[in-house]
Parts: structure tokens; sequence; C-alpha cells
């Protein structure tokens, strides 16, 4: 890949052994487009690297949870819970692209029979209509496994957690 520009970006972190480094492209903040962007750009040859300020990536994205092993490789993530964005919908060409690269299964939400939540002061409601998941897909064992997975093919040198950028130059 050629830059228009040869000079690297150099950037301070809040670290005390932290030293000035410099990358062509530095791209702040883990999460999943972050995370991905930095993916696609060293794929393509770039000299990138991502920046984290929290001790781990994703973002808004966060699976709790433990795996469930039940002795049946389709329900083995039925424990997982994602806390953050659950769902994804057909017409999101890249979260589809991004789960057939690295093999991740995916599955239609279930949305038959009635809506119902609770209120604060416990009763009830049923929502008249189809329900707003009709037609969402969902990552198998949560959408922790991609953040895994883009992070699991990144350098480490070329991701780093716990840096805040406290300044940047030419």
């Amino acid at each position: 890949m050629t830059t228009a520009s040869t000079q690297a970006h150099r950037y301070r972190s809040n670290l005390e052994n932290s030293q000035t480094m410099s990358c062509d492209v530095l791209i702040v903040g883990g999460g999943l487009s972050g995370l991905s962007a930095t993916w696609q750009l060293r794929r393509a040859g770039a000299d990138a690297m991502v920046l984290e300020a929290r001790s781990r990536f994703g973002g808004r994205i966060l699976t709790a949870g433990g795996s469930a092993d039940t002795g049946d490789d389709q329900d083995d993530y039925a424990a997982e819970c994602d806390l953050g964005p659950s769902w994804f919908w057909p017409g999101q060409p890249l979260v589809e692209s991004l789960l057939s690269h690295f093999e991740i299964p995916y599955f239609e939400q279930f949305s038959d029979g009635a809506v119902v939540f609770q209120q604060p002061d416990g009763s009830c409601v049923r929502t008249p209509g189809p329900s707003p998941m009709a037609g969402a897909f969902r990552i198998r064992g949560g959408v922790d496994r991609l953040i895994d997975r883009i992070v699991d093919e990144l350098d480490a040198p070329t991701r780093l957690l716990e840096h805040v950028v406290t300044g940047l130059s030419a």
C-alpha cells in the first residue's frame, strides 16, 4: 500500500515507561471499527496500529458468561450473553464478511410468539404486532468471538491496551 506521505506519525501515551512510537496509520479506539480497520490496513501492507485506553478490546461490545459445554457443538455457547450489541441485520455486509472470513457461525434470532416485558411496578405488558427482532441475526457465542478473532490476527506490537493517547505529531 502506498500513502501520500511517507512521514510517520508519532504518539505519546499515558504510561510512565512509554516512549514516543511511530507508525503510518494510528487508530485510536479498539472497538469493532478500530480493530477491523487496523486488521484490513495491515492485510493491505500498511504500517498501522490500534491503541485502546481500556484493559480490553471491544469498546461497547462485551459478552459475559461462560461456555456451557453441552457435548453438542451447536450449543457450546448457550450460556454467553451479549451486554452490548447483540444483533446484526441483513444489509450489513461488512459484519457478514468478517464472520465468513473467520468462520464464525451465526443464527437467526428467535422472534415467534408474543413480545412481553415487565414494568418497574411488576406488571407485565404484551405488545401487539411482530417482534422487533424479526429478521435479525445473532453471533453464536456472542459478539466477543469476532473481537477475539480479529485481535488474534493482529501482532501484539500493533494492538496495545491501556494506552491513553496524550499527544500526536507528524
